[in-house]
């Protein structure tokens, strides 16, 4: 081709090759693809993406993309026009996406210097020039190993330096029903927010609150799913004929925002650790998809009561004491009053190193008072709490308690001298195989220890010790005495004093 040809692109060939430039820059994902349509008069589509450009204002553009039209055009309408100048509609895909495959019908006219023809610019800057035979409309297709970044309808003057294209009403470039194969390398941005990814734990009514964005076709579809099942799903209002393809090259918001109520009282949700995954999807096919997944802790062990949301919780041991300690065969009261509502407290306990556990469920009075006694057992935290749907209010008390062994000394109360004596006892759980126990016996005014055991697995221990040295009738004091042991949830604590007389 002469070199005045080349020249009459590069006003165009500029902006390709920018267009390459951002093309490279753009996120890089698993490619999909989707079809845009533009001046289709059977579908009614219009030309929304067209860019019309020219180096003279003798060219000028019309589009009649009805039915019967014309198409997008361009005419001359200048007595003299200069060689080399041009009058051009063009197509250019979005950022982060590329043309694979363009077809689209023709129609041109050659007079007067002025000759129209099409011109496909690859990915690589090289172009690709389509001559339709003149005076009726011709497929103009392009397919190749390179993806396309440009693809333009020209009129343009062919004239000598010395010589000018004269005026013609018969000159023309005309383009229309142009299906437009978009390849989309870029994957969606997305953020997660709302209550349901807030720190702790979660109850009742959540909301799941997302934002994405996608350089290419836009953002279309929202999933979030919970423990591999689909909990919620929606797509954005996207320019797609229904069942077809799509009107703009953009067809889909470049960034949007979608907001989720989710009841975390309802499966798939579950009490504990739950996976949530949310994913957004471009429009390709198949499409672009970004994820991201949080650890959701759900607490829907406490069941929601009241009428309202209560103002607050109070609670203490006698005295007003958020701390109390007793021993292991009595129980602790508590007492306290719901704010501004009645409803069923939730009572918690967490012995340490181990979960916690729901202890059990206390009715409020018609003020919001409320006494309960805690279950015999061991040293503990306390969680106190009251929920109405999302709402939560809690409160914190530590119980502290002293092991009381259970010890029977026999096999009779009244023994001799060389008679054995038979210690048997158990110790409160849990965790209590395995522990030391020392036998205490009182010698004067303090208790002196004589033998020891062991628990086994059901937490009873035994031991026996023979009377040698009585010379007269004595009454001797027992108990049993466990101290404090790593992983046994409980105080230092002794056993009631079992009595032994012994004759010689």
């Amino acid at each position: 081709m002469r070199a005045r040809n080349r020249r009459s692109i590069q006003v165009l060939a500029a902006a390709v090759l920018a267009l390459i430039g951002i093309l490279a820059l753009a996120p890089r994902a698993a490619a999909g693809t989707y079809v845009a349509v533009q001046c289709h008069p059977e579908l009614d589509l219009g030309y929304a993406d067209a860019a019309f450009s020219r180096s003279s204002d003798h060219y000028t553009s019309a589009a009649a993309c009805a039915a019967g039209g014309a198409g997008m055009q361009v005419r001359n309408n200048a007595a003299t026009t200069k060689d080399g100048r041009f009058g051009a509609w063009s197509w250019y895909p979005p950022a982060g996406t590329e043309f694979t495959q363009i077809t689209s019908e023709a129609n041109v006219s050659h007079d007067a210097g002025h000759k129209g023809f099409v011109t496909v610019t690859d990915s690589a800057g090289g172009v690709h020039w389509r001559w339709p035979a003149e005076g009726s409309w011709q497929p103009v297709e392009w397919s190749a190993g390179s993806a396309a970044v440009a693809f333009t309808a020209w009129l343009q003057c062919y004239a000598s330096a010395t010589t000018a294209c004269g005026r013609s009403s018969a000159a023309h470039a005309f383009v229309r029903r142009l299906w437009f194969t978009l390849r989309d390398r870029s994957a969606p941005v997305l953020s997660l927010g709302g209550t349901l990814f807030a720190a702790g734990r979660r109850h009742g009514d959540q909301s799941a609150e997302l934002a994405a964005s996608d350089v290419g076709g836009g953002v279309w579809r929202w999933r979030l799913l919970v423990n591999g099942a689909l909990a919620a799903s929606a797509e954005s209002a996207c320019e797609i004929v229904p069942g077809g393809p799509a009107r703009r090259f953009v067809p889909c918001p470049p960034a949007a925002t979608r907001a989720f109520a989710l009841d975390t009282e309802r499966a798939p949700f579950r009490n504990g650790h739950n996976d949530v995954r949310v994913c957004v999807s471009d429009v390709g096919w198949p499409a672009n998809e970004t994820c991201a997944t949080r650890s959701v802790l759900v607490d829907n062990a406490c069941p929601g009561s009241g009428v309202t949301a209560a103002s607050g919780l109070q609670a203490s041991f006698a005295g007003g004491a958020v701390q109390a300690t007793t021993a292991s065969n009595r129980r602790a009261a508590v007492s306290g009053r719901l704010g501004g509502t009645a409803g069923t407290i939730c009572v918690f306990s967490q012995v340490a190193g181990q979960a916690e556990i729901l202890e059990g469920l206390v009715a409020t009075d018609a003020g919001g008072g409320f006494r309960f006694n805690p279950r015999r057992g061991p040293s503990r935290r306390l969680r106190l709490a009251q929920r109405h749907r999302s709402h939560l209010v809690e409160t914190w008390l530590t119980l502290r308690v002293r092991a009381r062994p259970r010890l029977k000394v026999g096999p009779r109360s009244r023994l001799r001298n060389g008679q054995t004596a038979r210690f048997r006892g158990k110790l409160p759980g849990p965790a209590a195989a395995g522990r030391v126990v020392v036998l205490q016996a009182r010698v004067g005014g303090r208790w002196q220890a004589f033998k020891s055991a062991r628990t086994g697995p059901e937490g009873r221990f035994a031991a026996r010790y023979r009377f040698r040295g009585t010379t007269a009738r004595r009454l001797y004091r027992f108990r049993a005495v466990v101290r404090e042991q790593a992983e046994y949830p409980y105080l230092k604590g002794a056993s009631p004093v079992r009595r032994v007389q012994v004759s010689p």
